[in-house]
């Protein structure tokens, strides 16, 4: 098994900070709160998603998060012992950027014309519903 995977949208809670690893890869980290009752989780990214994020990515965004689960356990400086979620996210986008890289869709033709889409025929026209029958 390979653990657990999970998608979630999220608010950023603090500013994401780019670190270079010992390895000289790059990582980001940043706290998000995924419920509306506080429900923290630390989401961290890696490689050139990480510096996008760095530079892009602030505190109170709304975020789209893809990736792994890990259950995470560490001493607070109270000196309590504390326990969470860290996710090792492949894909972080902010809510308002989803989509923003798809491609344009062509217009439609006014009504009344035809438009010839392209085919991968040789350049001829298709066929359309009102052409006449040719035999």
């Amino acid at each position: 098994m390979n653990g657990i995977e999970a998608a979630f949208i999220a608010r950023v809670g603090t500013e994401p900070e780019l670190k270079t690893s010992q390895a000289g890869k790059a990582w980001t980290a940043s706290s998000a709160c995924v419920s509306d009752d506080a429900q923290w989780a630390k989401v961290v990214a890696f490689g050139d998603r990480a510096q996008q994020l760095a530079g892009h990515l602030h505190k109170v965004d709304r975020i789209y998060a893809e990736g792994r689960l890990k259950r995470e356990a560490w001493t607070a400086k109270d000196g309590q012992q504390r326990t969470g979620i860290k996710v090792a996210a492949w894909k972080v986008e902010r809510l308002g950027e989803i989509g923003m890289n798809t491609p344009v869709k062509p217009k439609s033709p006014p009504e009344g014309e035809h438009s010839v889409p392209p085919s991968s025929n040789g350049g001829h026209r298709q066929a359309r519903p009102d052409d006449e029958i040719p035999f």
